[in-house]
């Protein structure tokens, strides 16, 4: 919250916001960042909160893909992802995304933001950058790369026998 406030012009709107917001309520309330900081309820059509967005923050404690990053990515928003999400596999540090080395470090999180804020050739170029990455990684593709994965394990298991 620290990296909002000192940041005029920024806003977080966290989406899917299912769980206990309570806690977070009170933090908000005293670092006097009620009318920067919203909770939105969850939503079939997840595009809405990526057009109304300049950016995305996935700082995950763990997440076997991270999905939402590559949707994001694929709506052409610069990233932040935890080095916990599987997603993390396809950014390049710096190019298509920033990585995010310990989601549990708010200091360092407050240090990507702001240099997302603080750079627009970098917010372009991670941009760009990610909407080409993002066309490589279609449910298409993953579909056909699982499918090549099942089909080696499968010739694997059939040689051992």
């Amino acid at each position: 919250m620290v990296s909002i406030s000192s940041v005029s012009s920024l806003r977080l709107d966290c989406s899917d916001a299912r769980d206990n917001v309570r806690p977070f309520v009170a933090t908000i309330q005293r670092l006097e960042l009620s009318d920067r900081v919203r909770f939105l309820a969850p939503s079939a059509d997840v595009m809405q909160f990526y057009s109304a967005a300049d950016a995305y923050a996935g700082p995950s404690l763990e997440d076997a893909y991270g999905l939402p990053v590559l949707e994001a990515m694929a709506s052409g928003l610069p990233v932040i992802a935890s080095i916990n999400a599987g997603v993390s596999e396809v950014i390049m540090d710096g190019l298509n995304g920033l990585l995010l080395r310990d989601p549990t470090d708010t200091v360092e999180l407050a240090r990507l933001i702001r240099r997302l804020v603080d750079n627009p050739s970098l917010r372009e170029q991670l941009s760009e950058n990610a909407v080409s990455t993002a066309r490589q990684y279609t449910s298409d593709h993953n579909a056909a790369a699982m499918w090549e994965l099942l089909n080696k394990a499968s010739a694997r298991k059939r040689v051992r026998r």
